[in-house]
């Protein structure tokens, strides 16, 4: 079962009863009375930056570390030639200010994570260290030239990081589960390393290696979610800054409670391919935790591959879409405009050319400049990147984003009928409704740069959406989430999945029960086509009666609070929880699996002649079905003026192979203008 599918079904994070400690937020003792800290401006913005000289005293070494008070110098330095010094990387969590930090004299308040974490740095250092931490070397004021130096430092914050000794990690202090999952890591590493050794001194470790790979990964009562799920429910691991920290990088350690662990080391623990392909299919979890840190790590190979003008086959150059958009869908950060800025670097170092970070500027402006690069660099995938990604939504409109443009703000953690997402997640393959042998996207940026016009031919009116699958993505217990899935997305799947089938039923004006046997498979194929693309025949049966079976169970449940859905044949010790109110079977389970997260935020419409189709939560009746030329999906637009409003991608049953651009002729071809 893929990532995104675990992700979104609420099997993937926090273990009941098991929550993440918080940092120490151990204020020091009663300061004499200081004045509060004015920052002094740098020589040069674009040229300097300032390194954080911590300074404990004599008097600290019998201080216990957790509440050592925090003392230091800010020293301006050319990033052309800088002293030694390391980098800070650590979750700002709670953004009040919660302590402070005597700074040149004078009092500067900080959050309590990075007091926590600058604490941590100081243990065993009595000498101090000089490091670099964003919230204090960079000047967080919200006055004008705060606002440009900040852009300004944003921008060379890749050369910050990689002119670094080394970037120490802060996690956190942690607690028992951290601690399992920490070990877990180091004994991985000991026996993947072993079982490299040729003889059988490999033949042992690699004994020992499966046996603890399955320990860590095995779902028990004690680990819900396995061992290493202690660690990657830290909030690090879901912040978005972190992947440029990390990328840019020279060396990374992580400071875990009383653990240090290298970037290679997690790495390694988390690459499950020396077991047998048996194994791992029988194992989710083992894909599953090796995405905390992969786009890190991608990122991370390809600025090595180009500054050393290599040409790694396994390593493909990025397209610009590639670097900008899966991280804004999967990493939260503290300021929209971030989605953006945080990447600046990277994509320098990558050749991309995108406009200096401005704090000033509108976060429309900022999303939009970034969709005019992605469509300059990558062209017609740029394009076919973004139609897939956009989707209406109302905090979308309310900023000003045009309606083409993705909104990166969107990240599925946050999902819930509370925040409507206002991105897309697709999961399709081989899809290309345009047709064999068309001349690929065409497109061209208005004189308004807020509209874009592309070409394509109209399908269809859509006269019928049904109801939307809404999943609450902290119910089910997503990405590290402090308590315990409540079951409640199969409940609205079950909602969904009643509207979509009457859908289909409309749609052929069946009446019969062999019609409705018929438009069964006809609504599998739908949802299946829309995650996969190659489903045969059997699949599509298999997945239409378990479809059947779970409608039909779930009308016949006497308990409107309670859901069981298993097939006969199953034995109950394999049935998967979700709550305390919500059970399947294994079976099921794995064929309710097979449309998401293709369906998460998506429903079943159909429209005037009778093509269904799949569509975002916001389709509604009157929207325009169009194909555009060499895009992989279809588009739903809405009247808007003279032009129109993207409404999201759609997957249209029997024109996805281009059936329906083949029959057309040019004639057909319009100019849609989307604003």
């Amino acid at each position: 079962m893929s990532f995104l599918r675990r992700l979104l079904s609420g099997q993937t994070d926090v273990a009941p009863g098991i929550s993440s400690t918080a940092p120490p937020t151990n204020s020091p003792p009663h300061l004499p009375t200081l004045p509060p800290f004015q920052y002094t401006p740098l020589p040069s913005p674009t040229t300097h930056f300032r390194i954080l000289q911590l300074q404990p005293t004599a008097a600290d070494l019998a201080t216990p570390w957790t509440s050592i008070p925090l003392r230091g110098t800010l020293l301006p330095c050319p990033i052309s030639s800088p002293p030694a010094y390391h980098a800070l990387s650590y979750c700002w969590g709670d953004a009040t200010p919660a302590d402070s930090i005597i700074v040149d004299g004078a009092i500067l308040r900080i959050t309590a994570s990075c007091a926590a974490a600058l604490r941590r740095m100081l243990r065993g250092k009595p000498r101090g260290r000089k490091i670099w931490v964003d919230a204090i070397c960079i000047n967080q004021a919200d006055d004008a030239g705060a606002l440009r130096e900040r852009g300004a430092q944003v921008a060379m914050m890749d050369r910050i990081y990689r002119g670094a000794e080394q970037v120490d990690v802060y996690v956190g202090e942690g607690d028992a589960g951290t601690e399992v999952a920490c070990e877990a890591v180091r004994r991985l590493v000991k026996y993947s390393v072993g079982a490299a050794v040729p003889g059988s001194t490999g033949r042992y470790f690699a004994r020992k290696y499966e046996a603890l790979a399955m320990e860590v990964l095995a779902c028990t009562p004690e680990y819900p979610y396995g061992k290493l799920h202690g660690l990657f429910r830290q909030p690090w691991f879901g912040r978005y800054w972190v992947i440029q920290e990390v990328a840019l990088a020279q060396n990374v350690t992580f400071y875990c409670g009383k653990h240090l662990l290298l970037l290679s080391s997690i790495i390694i623990a988390t690459d499950f391919s020396p077991l047998s392909p048996t194994l791992l299919e029988s194992n989710p979890m083992a894909v599953h935790w090796r995405t905390y840190t992969m786009y890190h790590t991608s990122v991370q190979a390809w600025i090595r591959q180009r500054e050393n003008h290599s040409a790694t086959p396994n390593v493909p150059p990025p397209a610009l879409s590639q670097v900008i958009i899966p991280p804004a869908l999967l990493f939260e950060a503290t300021r929209p405009e971030d989605k953006v800025h945080a990447l600046y670097g990277i994509c320098k170092r990558l050749g991309y050319d995108l406009p200096v970070p401005d704090y000033t500027k509108s976060l429309a402006i900022v999303y939009t400049e970034t969709a005019q690069a992605i469509l300059r660099y990558d062209g017609q995938q740029g394009l076919d990147q973004l139609l897939e990604s956009a989707c209406a939504s109302p905090s979308s409109r309310d900023q000003g984003i045009p309606s083409w443009a993705p909104d990166l703000s969107s990240c599925i953690r946050k999902w819930s009928s509370a925040n409507l997402p206002n991105s897309c997640m697709n999961d399709r393959r081989n899809t290309w409704p345009s047709g064999r042998g068309n001349p690929g996207c065409q497109f061209e940026l208005g004189t308004d740069s807020s509209k874009l016009r592309v070409k394509g031919r109209r399908l269809d009116i859509v006269c019928e959406p049904g109801t939307p699958w809404e999943i609450d993505n902290a119910a089910t217990n997503i990405f590290g989430r402090d308590h315990a899935p409540t079951g409640s997305h199969i409940f609205a799947l079950m909602t969904s999945l009643e509207s979509w089938f009457a859908i289909v039923l409309r749609s052929m004006n069946a009446v019969s029960a062999s019609q409705a046997s018929t438009a069964g498979l006809r609504l599998a194929e739908v949802l299946a086509k829309d995650t996969k693309g190659n489903s045969s025949v059997d699949d599509l049966q298999e997945l239409s009666r378990y479809l059947a079976l779970a409608m039909t169970i779930a009308k016949r449940s006497e308990d409107p609070g309670r859901l069981v859905l298993a097939d006969r044949t199953m034995d109950p010790q394999d049935y998967v929880r979700h709550g305390d109110n919500c059970t399947l079977s294994e079976a099921m389970y794995m064929q309710l699996g097979r449309i998401m997260p293709g369906m998460a935020w998506k429903t079943v419409f159909r429209t005037a002649q009778g093509f269904l189709g799949v569509g975002p939560y916001s389709v509604a009746e009157g929207d325009v079905t169009v194909v555009f030329q060499g895009c992989s999906l279809a588009g739903l637009l809405r009247p808007a003026g003279e032009g129109y409003s993207y409404v999201g991608p759609a997957y249209v049953l029997g024109v996805m192979h281009g059936e329906f651009w083949e029959a057309g002729e040019a004639g057909d071809d319009e100019w849609f203008e989307l604003v």
